[in-house]
């Protein structure tokens, strides 16, 4: 019924037991916008579903990103059509893979013969939420990193990356070709430096007409460290707390 979709702080700050109970945490760690379209791009259109998917403002605004993303679905390469075609468009994926497809599997290969013979985790059950718990020997850390999370000024030239906001438009026209109910949405962070990038983007999601919440400053005057494990990652407590927020304020994740 509902499907999370996004990156690590998708992964970690939605619990899927306090949502429907027939709820999937798609999140996946050290991916970005390319690697949310195409995974997207894979789902049956004509099924009715709600798409939560979790944007990073930050992001959007890293000219350095390229996309590359992408590279952890090639293992899919050839398998999957919606796949295939979005690493062959982003022309990341290099001509020895297009040959050699078991080059896709290079240090994977041992890590699927061992989850096929000892899996560490009841794949049946799992709802694909990894909440993360601090430890008592982690809690000065993190301390340490959240009292050092100082307000710095915007970049001086701030602009959508391209590639990102491409990705963005591939997902705006899915949406119209599909029979579901989407929302997006940023989680919050611990010190949001710069809030001109998250006007901007705001300002974007209007014009693509994308139910879009911008939750980073949420917590900003909790001086709750328990909260986070990091200054862009909620500890499973408030990764808690967040997912009860959203409940009450959406009536759609009801």
């Amino acid at each position: 019924e509902l499907l999370i979709l996004g990156n690590s702080r998708a992964n970690h700050h939605f619990n899927p037991e306090l949502l429907s109970k027939n709820t999937f945490n798609f999140g996946v760690d050290g991916t970005g916008i390319a690697h949310t379209s195409t995974v997207l791009s894979t789902i049956d259109k004509s099924k009715e579903q709600i798409i939560l998917i979790h944007i990073d403002t930050k992001n959007f605004f890293d000219n350095t990103y390229s996309g590359e993303d992408l590279l952890g679905l090639k293992i899919k390469y050839r398998r999957n059509v919606a796949i295939t075609n979005a690493l062959k468009n982003s022309g990341i994926i290099s001509s020895f893979h297009k040959i050699f497809y078991s080059l896709n599997y290079t240090g994977k290969a041992v890590g699927i013969i061992k989850n096929f013979l000892k899996p560490s985790y009841n794949y049946i059950s799992y709802n694909g939420f990894d909440p993360l718990v601090v430890e008592t020997n982690q809690k000065y850390k993190r301390d340490l990193i959240l009292a050092k999370s100082t307000n710095n000024e915007c970049a001086n030239d701030l602009k959508l990356n391209e590639i990102a906001l491409n990705y963005l438009k591939l997902i705006k026209s899915y949406t119209e070709l599909s029979n579901k109910n989407f929302i997006f949405i940023t989680s919050p962070i611990y010190n949001d430096s710069c809030q001109t990038d998250n006007e901007i983007l705001m300002s974007k999601m209007k014009e693509l007409s994308l139910d879009y919440f911008d939750y980073s400053n949420l917590f900003i005057n909790s001086n709750d460290n328990t909260l986070w494990m990091d200054r862009t990652h909620l500890s499973s407590k408030g990764a808690d707390l967040f997912t009860k927020h959203l409940i009450k304020e959406h009536d759609i994740l009801k």
